[in-house]
């Protein structure tokens, strides 16, 4: 990872403390690969799968801040994709990072087997069931209600914009409160962590959003939470 080659996208860290996270993220990925080769148990065996995906995870997240390029993010994004199906559950927010990643990424076949693999947790929430139709039939359909209305409830506005420039208007003025109203997030405030917990902050499905309607991503980059390749 040469650091003249890539170009920080979150500068809220610096690239040492990001080349630092991700090397930890490494090692922690090494050791739960080791302990997969030991097991012998089954259901022991989908919990160690369970951790290899979160370690892919932050990896993905953190390598994305770091400035990492989308030939390597997709091939992170496949081996996360990999991990996920190996697991026994996938929670709401590494559903929509894995398929808001798959659109940003054009990487699109990889999450596949993921959304068949957990298709209840995609067909239960608005927004993941757009994501999903999208990326089964490339035409999003908005069926259903959110999750999470206090996050994503705002959205509507943007579903139902008449033209490609009032979307990318609403879509900034939803992303203006999307950090403060995910305070419940396990990632909100780990910038100010004592620990090296932070990987970046970044609405990926504002970006994944804005490849499926079309908008333009130079704009809506006005805001530091809207994630740009």
């Amino acid at each position: 990872m040469g650091s003249g080659v890539l170009k920080l996208r979150d500068k809220r860290k610096s690239r040492d403390y990001f080349e630092a996270y991700i090397a930890c993220e490494r090692r922690r990925l090494e050791a739960g690969i080791e302990r997969l080769r030991a097991c012998q148990d089954e259901e022991k065996a989908s919990r160690i799968w369970g951790s290899i995906f979160l370690n892919r995870m932050n990896l993905l997240m953190a390598s994305f801040s770091c400035g990492t390029d989308q030939t390597r993010l997709e091939a992170m994004h496949e081996k996360a994709c990999e991990a996920a199906l190996k697991s026994s559950r996938l929670t709401y927010g590494d559903a929509l990072a894995l398929s808001s990643f798959g659109i940003i990424l054009d990487n699109t076949w990889a999450v596949k087997p993921v959304l068949e693999k957990y298709e209840a947790v995609f067909a239960a929430d608005r927004l993941l069931n757009g994501f999903r139709a999208y990326i089964l039939e490339r035409k999003a359909v908005w069926e259903g209600d959110y999750s999470f209305p206090e996050v994503y409830g705002g959205l509507d506005k943007v579903l139902s914009a008449g033209t490609k420039d009032a979307g990318e208007e609403a879509l900034l003025s939803w992303l203006e409160t999307w950090y403060d109203n995910c305070e419940d997030c396990a990632w909100h405030g780990t910038l100010e962590s004592k620990n090296d917990v932070y990987y970046g902050y970044w609405c990926l499905e504002a970006a994944a959003l804005a490849d499926i309607m079309g908008m333009n991503r130079n704009i809506l980059a006005q805001n530091e939470f809207f994630p740009v390749l």
